[in-house]
Protein backbone atom coordinates (compact mmCIF):
# COMPACT_ATOMS: atom_id res chain seq x y z
CA UNK A 1 0.00 0.00 0.00
CA UNK A 2 1.29 3.53 -1.00
CA UNK A 3 0.94 5.49 1.70
CA UNK A 4 2.15 8.59 0.15
CA UNK A 5 -1.80 8.48 -1.30
CA UNK A 6 -3.38 9.05 1.86
CA UNK A 7 -1.49 12.27 2.48
CA UNK A 8 -2.24 15.82 1.48
CA UNK A 9 -5.26 18.47 1.44
CA UNK A 10 -8.23 15.81 0.42
CA UNK A 11 -7.74 13.92 3.36
CA UNK A 12 -7.23 17.12 5.86
CA UNK A 13 -10.12 18.99 4.24
CA UNK A 14 -12.47 15.71 4.28
CA UNK A 15 -11.50 15.26 7.80
CA UNK A 16 -12.38 18.49 8.61
CA UNK A 17 -15.90 17.71 7.66
CA UNK A 18 -16.21 14.00 9.10
CA UNK A 19 -14.75 15.48 12.67
CA UNK A 20 -17.45 18.29 12.32
CA UNK A 21 -20.46 16.13 11.39
CA UNK A 22 -18.77 13.69 14.61
CA UNK A 23 -19.11 16.85 16.92
CA UNK A 24 -22.08 17.19 16.07
CA UNK A 25 -23.59 13.86 17.06
CA UNK A 26 -21.66 13.91 20.08
CA UNK A 27 -21.94 17.42 21.40
CA UNK A 28 -25.20 19.00 20.83
CA UNK A 29 -26.93 19.67 24.71
CA UNK A 30 -26.49 23.52 23.52
CA UNK A 31 -26.46 26.19 21.08
CA UNK A 32 -22.96 26.87 21.42
CA UNK A 33 -21.99 23.66 21.00
CA UNK A 34 -24.41 23.31 17.84
CA UNK A 35 -23.09 26.54 16.44
CA UNK A 36 -19.17 25.69 17.12
CA UNK A 37 -19.33 22.22 15.59
CA UNK A 38 -21.76 23.20 12.41
CA UNK A 39 -18.76 26.02 11.90
CA UNK A 40 -16.18 22.64 11.80
CA UNK A 41 -18.40 20.85 9.94
CA UNK A 42 -18.72 23.97 7.28
CA UNK A 43 -15.80 24.45 6.99
CA UNK A 44 -14.77 20.68 5.55
CA UNK A 45 -18.14 21.10 3.17
CA UNK A 46 -16.73 23.81 1.76
CA UNK A 47 -13.17 22.60 1.35
CA UNK A 48 -14.55 20.56 -0.92
CA UNK A 49 -17.15 22.37 -2.90
CA UNK A 50 -14.77 25.28 -3.92
CA UNK A 51 -12.28 23.35 -5.40
CA UNK A 52 -14.63 21.25 -7.66
CA UNK A 53 -15.16 24.61 -9.42
CA UNK A 54 -11.67 24.60 -10.23
CA UNK A 55 -11.27 21.31 -10.90
CA UNK A 56 -14.05 21.26 -13.43
CA UNK A 57 -12.36 24.29 -15.50
CA UNK A 58 -9.11 23.16 -15.53
CA UNK A 59 -9.64 19.79 -16.01
CA UNK A 60 -11.83 20.38 -19.30
CA UNK A 61 -10.83 21.78 -22.87
CA UNK A 62 -11.63 25.56 -23.20
CA UNK A 63 -14.37 25.27 -25.54
CA UNK A 64 -16.07 22.59 -23.08
CA UNK A 65 -15.29 24.71 -19.58
CA UNK A 66 -18.91 26.72 -19.89
CA UNK A 67 -20.96 23.52 -19.99
CA UNK A 68 -18.94 21.78 -17.14
CA UNK A 69 -19.18 24.18 -14.93
CA UNK A 70 -22.77 24.50 -15.80
CA UNK A 71 -23.17 20.89 -14.89
CA UNK A 72 -21.10 20.93 -11.93
CA UNK A 73 -23.22 23.78 -10.38
CA UNK A 74 -26.48 21.60 -11.57
CA UNK A 75 -25.31 18.59 -9.82
CA UNK A 76 -24.91 20.32 -6.56
CA UNK A 77 -27.67 21.99 -6.90
CA UNK A 78 -30.07 19.29 -7.42
CA UNK A 79 -27.84 17.56 -4.36
CA UNK A 80 -28.49 20.54 -1.93
CA UNK A 81 -32.08 20.04 -2.85
CA UNK A 82 -32.54 16.78 -1.86
CA UNK A 83 -30.37 17.24 1.40
CA UNK A 84 -33.59 19.01 2.76
CA UNK A 85 -35.46 15.97 1.66
CA UNK A 86 -33.20 13.45 3.38
CA UNK A 87 -33.36 15.50 6.66
CA UNK A 88 -36.92 15.86 6.85
CA UNK A 89 -37.86 12.09 6.32
CA UNK A 90 -35.50 11.06 9.43
CA UNK A 91 -37.13 14.26 11.39
CA UNK A 92 -40.66 13.09 10.59
CA UNK A 93 -40.10 9.45 11.19
CA UNK A 94 -38.38 10.03 14.16
CA UNK A 95 -40.29 12.08 16.82
CA UNK A 96 -40.89 12.54 20.38
CA UNK A 97 -43.58 14.16 22.23
CA UNK A 98 -43.95 17.20 24.29
CA UNK A 99 -46.28 16.90 26.76
CA UNK A 100 -47.99 19.35 29.86
CA UNK A 101 -49.33 17.82 32.90
CA UNK A 102 -52.94 18.59 34.18
CA UNK A 103 -54.43 17.43 36.82
CA UNK A 104 -52.06 14.26 36.73
CA UNK A 105 -53.06 13.60 33.27
CA UNK A 106 -50.70 14.10 30.22
CA UNK A 107 -51.95 16.22 27.66
CA UNK A 108 -49.54 16.07 24.58
CA UNK A 109 -48.66 19.64 23.35
CA UNK A 110 -46.66 19.29 20.53
CA UNK A 111 -44.77 16.16 18.26
CA UNK A 112 -40.88 17.10 17.56
CA UNK A 113 -38.26 15.47 15.78
CA UNK A 114 -36.24 13.60 18.40
CA UNK A 115 -32.70 13.10 19.25
CA UNK A 116 -32.90 10.22 17.01
CA UNK A 117 -33.71 11.93 14.21
CA UNK A 118 -30.91 14.09 14.66
CA UNK A 119 -28.83 11.26 15.21
CA UNK A 120 -29.39 9.72 11.55
CA UNK A 121 -29.02 12.89 9.94
CA UNK A 122 -25.58 13.48 11.70
CA UNK A 123 -24.33 9.97 10.31
CA UNK A 124 -25.39 10.74 7.17
CA UNK A 125 -23.98 13.32 6.63
CA UNK A 126 -20.35 11.56 7.97
CA UNK A 127 -21.11 8.82 5.26
CA UNK A 128 -21.56 11.35 2.63
CA UNK A 129 -18.12 13.40 3.89
CA UNK A 130 -16.52 9.63 3.30
CA UNK A 131 -18.03 8.59 0.09
CA UNK A 132 -16.35 12.35 -0.58
CA UNK A 133 -13.17 12.02 0.74
CA UNK A 134 -12.79 8.70 -1.27
CA UNK A 135 -13.79 10.07 -4.51
CA UNK A 136 -11.70 12.94 -3.90
CA UNK A 137 -8.46 10.33 -2.78
CA UNK A 138 -9.58 8.46 -6.29
CA UNK A 139 -9.33 11.98 -8.55
CA UNK A 140 -6.17 12.76 -9.91
CA UNK A 141 -4.51 16.41 -9.68
CA UNK A 142 -4.31 17.81 -12.91
CA UNK A 143 -1.69 20.49 -13.84
CA UNK A 144 -2.22 23.73 -15.85
CA UNK A 145 0.03 23.25 -18.72
CA UNK A 146 1.90 26.22 -20.01
CA UNK A 147 4.14 26.39 -23.20
CA UNK A 148 7.33 28.31 -22.62
CA UNK A 149 8.99 30.04 -26.01
CA UNK A 150 12.43 31.32 -25.83
CA UNK A 151 13.44 34.01 -27.59
CA UNK A 152 14.35 33.72 -31.20
CA UNK A 153 11.91 30.70 -31.48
Amino acid sequence: IDFAVFTGKPVELGGIGVIGFILLNTFNSTDDQVLMDTVVASVGVISIVIPLVNMVAVSLPEEQRGVGIGMNTLIRTIGSSIGPVIATVFMDTYTAWIVDIVNNQFIPIASVPSFTAFHWIYITGMVLMILNLIVSLATRNYVIKTSVRTAGH
